[in-house]
């Protein structure tokens, strides 16, 4: 079960910029850009901390599935033993996670308002 949830929080992770910037391009009054910005960090915050912590519980699975530390391969042990950091990095800067991960979403945004302008002053002759 706990794979579940970390595939769900990876995909929530994940599909959060894009909608917060498919929202303000087709409703761009109720998404304004602060709105944009406190979401993708605060969204961005909890999934990658969800993220981690169901990574980790997956692992504690799969450990136990095998039949425990002396029955499990090596790199599963090596996997669960060392988190690098990644838990408290994620608790610390996972806001940053979303912040950065808003730019790409932005990029295409700027596209489309690009080519909306520009069927638009196609339209208008």
């Amino acid at each position: 079960m706990n794979q579940v949830y970390y595939l769900t929080f990876t995909v929530l992770f994940l599909a959060t910029a894009p909608l917060l910037m498919a929202i303000r391009f087709f409703r761009p009054r109720r998404m304004p850009w602060w709105l944009i910005v406190i979401l993708a960090a605060f969204l961005g915050w909890l999934f990658a901390n969800l993220l981690v912590h169901f990574y980790y519980r997956h692992l504690d699975d799969l450990l136990t599935a095998a039949g425990g530390v002396n029955g499990a391969p090596q790199e599963l042990i090596d996997r669960w033993a060392n988190d690098g950091a990644k838990r408290v990095f994620a608790y610390m800067f996972g806001w940053a996670y979303g912040l950065a991960y808003l730019l790409p979403s932005f990029t295409v945004y700027l596209l489309a308002i690009a080519v909306r302008r520009v069927r638009a002053s196609r339209a208008a002759r």
